[in-house]
Protein backbone atom coordinates (compact mmCIF):
# COMPACT_ATOMS: atom_id res chain seq x y z
CA UNK A 1 0.00 0.00 0.00
CA UNK A 2 1.45 3.38 -1.04
CA UNK A 3 0.22 6.91 -0.42
CA UNK A 4 2.22 9.38 -2.45
CA UNK A 5 2.27 13.09 -3.18
CA UNK A 6 5.00 14.60 -5.34
CA UNK A 7 5.15 17.59 -2.95
CA UNK A 8 6.34 15.49 0.03
CA UNK A 9 10.09 14.89 0.33
CA UNK A 10 9.89 12.66 3.42
CA UNK A 11 8.03 9.40 4.00
CA UNK A 12 7.19 6.65 6.44
CA UNK A 13 7.80 3.01 5.58
CA UNK A 14 6.45 0.31 7.87
CA UNK A 15 5.20 -3.27 8.21
CA UNK A 16 1.55 -4.29 8.16
CA UNK A 17 1.39 -4.76 11.93
CA UNK A 18 2.21 -1.07 12.52
CA UNK A 19 -0.30 0.17 9.94
CA UNK A 20 -2.98 1.38 12.34
CA UNK A 21 -0.67 3.40 14.57
CA UNK A 22 1.12 4.95 11.57
CA UNK A 23 -2.09 6.01 9.85
CA UNK A 24 -3.34 7.65 13.02
CA UNK A 25 -0.04 9.53 13.30
CA UNK A 26 -0.27 10.59 9.63
CA UNK A 27 -3.80 11.88 10.15
CA UNK A 28 -2.68 13.97 13.11
CA UNK A 29 0.34 15.32 11.22
CA UNK A 30 -1.85 16.22 8.26
CA UNK A 31 -4.08 18.33 10.51
CA UNK A 32 -0.93 20.24 11.49
CA UNK A 33 -0.05 20.75 7.79
CA UNK A 34 2.82 18.23 7.93
CA UNK A 35 2.84 16.04 4.84
CA UNK A 36 4.47 12.61 4.73
CA UNK A 37 4.10 9.94 2.10
CA UNK A 38 3.43 6.38 3.26
CA UNK A 39 4.37 2.86 2.24
CA UNK A 40 3.19 -0.30 4.03
CA UNK A 41 5.29 -3.37 3.26
CA UNK A 42 3.26 -6.58 3.37
CA UNK A 43 5.97 -9.17 2.80
CA UNK A 44 9.50 -10.11 1.86
CA UNK A 45 11.24 -10.06 -0.62
CA UNK A 46 10.53 -6.44 -1.46
CA UNK A 47 9.10 -5.36 -4.81
CA UNK A 48 10.52 -2.79 -7.21
CA UNK A 49 7.79 -0.43 -6.04
CA UNK A 50 9.44 -0.29 -2.58
CA UNK A 51 12.80 0.59 -4.10
CA UNK A 52 11.20 3.31 -6.25
CA UNK A 53 9.34 4.68 -3.22
CA UNK A 54 12.60 5.07 -1.25
CA UNK A 55 14.45 6.60 -4.21
CA UNK A 56 11.75 9.27 -4.59
CA UNK A 57 12.33 10.71 -1.08
CA UNK A 58 15.10 12.56 0.67
CA UNK A 59 14.47 10.72 3.95
CA UNK A 60 12.41 7.65 4.84
CA UNK A 61 11.43 6.94 8.45
CA UNK A 62 11.31 3.17 9.06
CA UNK A 63 8.78 2.34 11.78
CA UNK A 64 9.07 -1.14 13.23
CA UNK A 65 8.78 -3.01 16.51
CA UNK A 66 12.05 -4.93 16.29
CA UNK A 67 14.70 -3.50 18.59
CA UNK A 68 17.55 -4.35 16.20
CA UNK A 69 16.12 -2.59 13.11
CA UNK A 70 15.51 -5.79 11.13
CA UNK A 71 13.28 -4.09 8.55
CA UNK A 72 15.89 -1.40 7.88
CA UNK A 73 18.60 -4.06 7.55
CA UNK A 74 16.51 -6.10 5.11
CA UNK A 75 15.77 -3.02 3.00
CA UNK A 76 19.47 -2.25 2.73
CA UNK A 77 20.56 -5.82 1.98
CA UNK A 78 17.71 -6.89 -0.30
CA UNK A 79 17.24 -3.82 -2.50
CA UNK A 80 20.49 -1.99 -1.72
CA UNK A 81 18.57 1.01 -0.43
CA UNK A 82 20.61 4.07 0.49
CA UNK A 83 21.00 3.60 4.24
CA UNK A 84 21.51 7.34 4.72
CA UNK A 85 17.83 7.75 3.82
CA UNK A 86 16.57 5.12 6.25
CA UNK A 87 16.02 6.43 9.77
CA UNK A 88 14.86 3.62 12.10
CA UNK A 89 12.21 4.85 14.54
CA UNK A 90 11.98 1.95 16.94
CA UNK A 91 9.02 2.06 19.24
CA UNK A 92 10.94 1.54 22.42
CA UNK A 93 13.10 4.64 21.75
CA UNK A 94 10.11 6.93 22.08
CA UNK A 95 7.69 5.07 24.35
CA UNK A 96 9.90 5.64 27.39
CA UNK A 97 9.71 1.96 28.29
CA UNK A 98 9.84 -1.44 26.67
CA UNK A 99 6.38 -2.70 25.80
CA UNK A 100 5.24 -5.56 28.00
CA UNK A 101 4.22 -8.87 26.49
CA UNK A 102 0.55 -8.97 25.48
CA UNK A 103 0.35 -12.47 24.00
CA UNK A 104 -1.56 -12.66 20.74
CA UNK A 105 -2.69 -9.03 21.14
CA UNK A 106 -0.90 -6.13 19.46
CA UNK A 107 1.42 -4.12 21.70
CA UNK A 108 0.61 -0.70 20.20
CA UNK A 109 -2.93 -1.05 18.79
CA UNK A 110 -6.14 -1.54 20.76
CA UNK A 111 -8.34 -3.39 20.26
CA UNK A 112 -6.28 -5.89 18.28
CA UNK A 113 -6.30 -9.45 19.55
CA UNK A 114 -8.33 -12.49 20.56
CA UNK A 115 -11.59 -12.36 22.53
CA UNK A 116 -13.57 -15.27 24.01
CA UNK A 117 -17.19 -15.81 22.93
CA UNK A 118 -20.09 -17.38 24.81
CA UNK A 119 -19.49 -20.81 23.26
CA UNK A 120 -15.86 -20.87 24.45
CA UNK A 121 -14.44 -20.13 20.99
CA UNK A 122 -12.22 -17.14 20.24
CA UNK A 123 -12.39 -14.42 17.60
CA UNK A 124 -9.40 -12.30 16.61
CA UNK A 125 -10.30 -8.75 15.59
CA UNK A 126 -8.35 -5.65 14.60
CA UNK A 127 -9.36 -1.99 14.63
CA UNK A 128 -7.15 -0.05 12.22
CA UNK A 129 -8.52 3.49 12.43
CA UNK A 130 -11.12 5.69 14.15
CA UNK A 131 -13.76 5.14 11.47
CA UNK A 132 -13.62 1.42 12.20
CA UNK A 133 -13.72 2.08 15.94
CA UNK A 134 -16.89 4.14 15.56
CA UNK A 135 -18.58 1.37 13.53
CA UNK A 136 -17.34 -1.24 16.00
CA UNK A 137 -18.88 0.59 18.95
CA UNK A 138 -22.21 1.08 17.19
CA UNK A 139 -22.67 -2.18 15.27
CA UNK A 140 -20.70 -4.74 17.31
CA UNK A 141 -20.71 -3.48 20.90
CA UNK A 142 -24.15 -1.87 20.50
CA UNK A 143 -23.18 1.40 22.18
CA UNK A 144 -22.37 4.26 19.80
CA UNK A 145 -21.63 6.59 22.73
CA UNK A 146 -18.42 4.69 23.49
CA UNK A 147 -16.74 6.24 20.45
CA UNK A 148 -16.89 9.67 22.13
CA UNK A 149 -15.57 8.45 25.50
CA UNK A 150 -12.33 10.37 26.25
CA UNK A 151 -10.72 7.11 27.39
CA UNK A 152 -11.42 5.49 24.02
CA UNK A 153 -11.45 8.28 21.43
CA UNK A 154 -8.06 7.46 19.89
CA UNK A 155 -5.74 4.49 19.58
CA UNK A 156 -3.31 6.14 22.01
CA UNK A 157 -6.10 6.50 24.57
CA UNK A 158 -7.30 2.92 24.06
CA UNK A 159 -3.80 1.49 24.48
CA UNK A 160 -3.45 3.46 27.73
CA UNK A 161 -6.82 2.02 28.85
CA UNK A 162 -6.39 -1.44 27.35
CA UNK A 163 -7.94 -3.23 30.33
CA UNK A 164 -11.11 -1.16 30.04
CA UNK A 165 -11.32 -1.80 26.29
CA UNK A 166 -10.87 -5.53 26.79
CA UNK A 167 -13.54 -5.60 29.50
CA UNK A 168 -16.06 -3.89 27.22
CA UNK A 169 -15.44 -6.34 24.40
CA UNK A 170 -15.39 -9.35 26.72
CA UNK A 171 -18.78 -8.35 28.16
CA UNK A 172 -20.32 -7.97 24.68
CA UNK A 173 -18.84 -11.20 23.32
CA UNK A 174 -19.95 -13.13 26.42
CA UNK A 175 -23.48 -12.72 25.04
CA UNK A 176 -22.57 -13.97 21.55
CA UNK A 177 -21.48 -17.28 20.07
CA UNK A 178 -18.48 -17.14 17.73
CA UNK A 179 -20.59 -17.15 14.57
CA UNK A 180 -22.84 -14.37 15.91
CA UNK A 181 -19.80 -12.24 16.74
CA UNK A 182 -18.38 -12.87 13.27
CA UNK A 183 -21.67 -11.85 11.65
CA UNK A 184 -21.55 -8.50 13.45
CA UNK A 185 -17.89 -7.93 12.61
CA UNK A 186 -18.46 -8.79 8.95
CA UNK A 187 -21.48 -6.46 8.75
CA UNK A 188 -19.46 -3.63 10.32
CA UNK A 189 -16.49 -4.17 7.98
CA UNK A 190 -14.08 -5.05 10.79
CA UNK A 191 -11.11 -7.36 10.13
CA UNK A 192 -11.54 -10.65 11.99
CA UNK A 193 -10.46 -14.26 12.09
CA UNK A 194 -11.19 -17.44 14.01
CA UNK A 195 -8.58 -18.51 16.55
CA UNK A 196 -8.60 -22.27 16.05
CA UNK A 197 -7.59 -25.00 18.43
CA UNK A 198 -6.35 -28.33 17.05
CA UNK A 199 -9.90 -29.52 16.40
CA UNK A 200 -10.62 -26.33 14.46
CA UNK A 201 -7.40 -26.71 12.49
CA UNK A 202 -8.34 -30.29 11.57
CA UNK A 203 -11.66 -29.05 10.12
CA UNK A 204 -10.24 -25.98 8.37
CA UNK A 205 -11.35 -25.89 4.71
CA UNK A 206 -7.92 -24.69 3.52
CA UNK A 207 -6.00 -27.51 5.17
CA UNK A 208 -4.86 -29.99 2.53
CA UNK A 209 -3.78 -33.52 3.37
CA UNK A 210 -1.61 -36.06 1.62
CA UNK A 211 -1.81 -39.83 1.78
CA UNK A 212 1.37 -41.50 3.05
CA UNK A 213 2.01 -45.23 2.93
CA UNK A 214 3.42 -46.71 6.13
CA UNK A 215 4.20 -50.28 7.22
CA UNK A 216 1.07 -50.11 9.40
CA UNK A 217 -1.16 -48.88 6.57
CA UNK A 218 -1.95 -45.54 4.90
CA UNK A 219 -1.99 -42.32 6.92
CA UNK A 220 -3.24 -38.80 6.16
CA UNK A 221 -0.71 -36.04 6.93
CA UNK A 222 -0.64 -32.29 6.33
CA UNK A 223 0.35 -31.59 2.72
CA UNK A 224 3.28 -29.41 1.72
CA UNK A 225 1.98 -25.84 1.73
CA UNK A 226 3.65 -24.61 -1.46
CA UNK A 227 2.04 -25.63 -4.76
CA UNK A 228 4.16 -25.00 -7.86
CA UNK A 229 2.71 -24.76 -11.33
CA UNK A 230 3.48 -27.84 -13.40
CA UNK A 231 5.07 -29.68 -10.49
CA UNK A 232 3.61 -32.37 -8.27
CA UNK A 233 4.76 -32.78 -4.69
CA UNK A 234 5.58 -36.43 -4.12
CA UNK A 235 5.23 -37.79 -0.61
CA UNK A 236 7.79 -40.47 0.26
CA UNK A 237 6.67 -43.66 1.97
CA UNK A 238 7.61 -44.48 5.54
CA UNK A 239 10.15 -47.31 5.49
CA UNK A 240 9.68 -50.45 7.51
CA UNK A 241 12.12 -51.29 10.27
CA UNK A 242 15.30 -52.60 8.64
CA UNK A 243 14.23 -51.71 5.10
CA UNK A 244 17.51 -49.92 4.38
CA UNK A 245 19.89 -52.15 6.34
CA UNK A 246 21.57 -53.67 3.28
CA UNK A 247 22.03 -50.30 1.53
CA UNK A 248 23.45 -48.66 4.66
CA UNK A 249 25.89 -51.50 5.32
CA UNK A 250 27.06 -51.36 1.71
CA UNK A 251 27.54 -47.57 1.88
CA UNK A 252 29.65 -47.64 5.05
CA UNK A 253 31.52 -50.89 4.52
Amino acid sequence: EIRHSKFNKAAILTLGSCDGACKEALDRLEKQKVGLNYCRVKGFPFTDAVREFIDQHEVVYVVEQNRDAQLRTLLISDIEADQRKLVPLLHYDYAGRIQGRVGINHATISPYGAYRCRDGLDVVLAIQNEREWTRFCEQVLGDAALAADSRLESNVARVANRDHVDQLIAAAFAELDQEQAIERLRAAGIAYGRLNDIAGLARHPQLRRSRVETPSGPAEVVAVAAQRSGKHNTVPTVPALGAHNRALRAEFS
